[in-house]
């Protein structure tokens, strides 16, 4: 799976660098280097080239300088949109200098797919064609959003197979005035 992965990830991934000179130099530096990303159930290789791109290592050769490791639920929460969590819950670990250039390009490297789509199709055509892609996915993105908050709503209001957060706050505040008038409930009948 790795391999056929490689296949198809090395070759994108250089393709967004080619129109990058900018992540091809901050990659140069550490050319032979090897990164490694695992994302239950891929697991890949990567290593910096000679010329600041990237090419399939071979995973039994030397250990990675740099592993990327995503958690099983990382897949999720980025199809949800919740980048951020997502992102902050990936273990690194390795060369430090070399990870925090690895997610400096990551985070910064932009596809330009409107202009890719141009060379094929013209201008005008690729505009029309991206702007229609992106209402197509921002619609997809929302109704997924919509359909787990749909079940969330399910589960909780009508099945009653989980408590609502208010419901658990509200229960936990009632418990806190019982205690405390129980407090104010005993220091009077002491009083007494």
């Amino acid at each position: 799976m790795s391999t056929l992965t490689a296949g198809i990830v090395v070759p994108a991934l250089n393709h967004v660098l080619s129109n990058e000179p900018w992540a091809i130099s901050r990659l140069l530096p550490y050319a032979g280097k090897s990164l490694k990303i695992v994302a239950p159930p891929i697991e890949l290789q990567v290593q910096i080239s000679a010329t600041g791109m990237f090419s399939a290592a071979d995973s039994r050769s030397a250990a990675p300088a740099v592993t990327v490791t995503f958690p099983n639920n990382s897949v999720l929460k980025l199809i949800s949109g919740d980048h951020a969590s997502a992102l902050s819950s990936v273990r690194l670990s390795g060369s430090a200098d070399f990870a925090e250039t690895i997610a400096f390009v990551f985070r910064n490297l932009r596809w330009d797919a409107e202009a890719d789509l141009a060379s094929i199709i013209g201008d005008i055509p690729a505009h029309r064609a991206f702007g229609a892609i992106q209402k197509f996915i921002g619609w997809q993105t929302q109704s997924a959003i919509n359909l787990g908050r749909n079940f969330q709503e399910y589960l909780t209001e009508e099945s009653g197979q989980i408590v609502a957060r208010q419901t658990i706050a509200d229960f936990g505040q009632s418990v806190d005035n019982l205690r405390d008038d129980l407090a104010r409930l005993e220091k009077r009948i002491s009083r007494l």
